[in-house]
């Protein structure tokens, strides 16, 4: 589960970096890739907060832990930062639109 982890964090700053690196040349596709940024981690942010309650155990659920905090946080992402369904929408729509 800790290499699955790390494996996703990584992934999510490199989809990030890169849709910040459109932006910053102006590229259009910027938007595109900022939704796959943002779908990407606001999922793998989920499974990730879900893991590390696994691996607490009993622990995880209790207000003595920081991980308890982070499994509410993590759904409150997944609502704020967009809907994960509608980016899901939009990201299909795009890939429909490039075929």
């Amino acid at each position: 589960m800790v290499t699955e982890i790390t494996v996703n964090v990584k992934a999510a700053r490199q989809l990030c970096y890169y849709a910040g690196s459109l932006r910053d040349k102006c590229d259009p596709e910027s938007i595109i890739e900022t939704c796959i940024a943002k779908y990407f981690s606001s999922v793998m942010l989920s499974k990730i907060v879900n893991d590390t309650v696994q691996i607490h155990g009993a622990n995880g659920c209790s207000n003595d832990f920081a991980v308890e905090r982070y499994y509410r946080d993590a759904k409150m992402n997944e609502i704020i930062e967009g809907s994960t369904q509608m980016h899901e929408m939009m990201i299909a729509l795009n890939t429909f639109r490039s075929m």
